[in-house]
């Protein structure tokens, strides 16, 4: 099983591209500097849960379907 850091990380990552968001962009909307948004796509730090939600709100997508199986690109 992966590290959830890493997990947390990629689906980001994956996330921000699929709503074709920069890293500035998202950073600007959710009120976080760039360099956190990168600190977290690179797991070099993780969000707080709050932090995470409100990304997750920006993004438009639940907290249940950000961690479900059938996550856009997933690899199994």
């Amino acid at each position: 099983m992966d590290n959830l850091i890493v997990v947390v990380a990629d689906r980001l990552r994956t996330l921000r591209m699929l709503r074709g968001l920069t890293q500035e962009e998202l950073a600007e909307k959710a009120g976080l500097s760039v360099s956190s948004i990168g600190n977290f796509e690179r797991g070099v730090h993780s969000p707080s849960l709050e932090t995470l939600q409100g990304l997750l709100m920006v993004m438009k997508i639940s907290v249940e379907d950000f961690f479900s199986s059938n996550f856009p690109g997933l690899i199994i």
